[in-house]
This record gives structure tokens, C-alpha cells and sequence, in this order.
């Protein structure tokens, strides 16, 4: 599954995931060229063993260029625009996603 953001200085893109019944997926933000965002110094991919899950139905996820203190947190690298690409296995059905854009200091509730 994939899509895109684009955030404005001081916002966050907040992404309600409902994990798939499956044995892996993952979460990983990419620049505008597909390449992933320096992974070696920022948190910019999550899998369902690395993710802090709140309830047992969904996940809570906040991309932005600065840390708004949420649980799981992806960070953009600064970049205010890129792709966001969502991965499972052994699941034929796209797990329910919900986003929305807040400003930075409400991504963390």
C-alpha cells in the first residue's frame, strides 16, 4: 500500500492503522525519489515487533520533521514531503487505514 504526505512547518501526519492478522508488516517512509529516509540515523520504518501498541486493535502512528514525544514516532528528516508505504504477509486483504494532518502539538494525544 502506498501513499504520500506533504506537511506544512509545524504539522504532523497521523496515521490510525489497524494491523493485519498476519506474522509481519511494516511501515516506512521514503523521500519523493522512493529511497528511504537515512535509516541508519532516523526512525523512519516501523514493523509490528518495533511498533507500541495502545489497544489491541489499532496503532497510532505520527510522521513529522521534529519529535511531537509520540510513542511511535517516524521521522521525516525534515523533508516535508515523501511517501509513506505500508507492508504485510500472508494477508490478501489491505488492512484499514485512517489519516488526517494536526498541527505538532496535538500528534502526540
Amino acid at each position: 500500500m502506498i501513499g504520500t504526505f506533504r506537511l506544512a512547518e509545524g504539522e504532523a501526519l497521523v496515521i490510525d492503522l489497524e494491523p493485519p492478522d498476519t506474522r509481519y508488516w511494516s511501515i516506512t517512509l521514503e523521500n519523493i525519489w522512493h529511497e528511504c529516509i537515512d535509516p541508519r540515523r532516523r526512525r523512519s520504518s516501523m514493523t509490528n515487533a518495533t511498533a507500541k501498541h495502545p489497544s489491541a486493535h489499532d496503532v497510532r502512528i505520527v510522521v513529522s520533521a521534529s519529535d511531537p514525544g509520540a510513542d511511535n514516532w517516524l521521522d521525516t528528516g525534515g523533508r516535508h514531503r515523501g511517501f509513506v508505504i505500508v507492508r504485510w504477509l500472508d494477508n490478501p486483504t489491505p488492512p484499514p487505514v485512517r489519516t488526517r494532518v494536526v498541527p505538532l502539538a496535538e500528534a502526540a494525544r
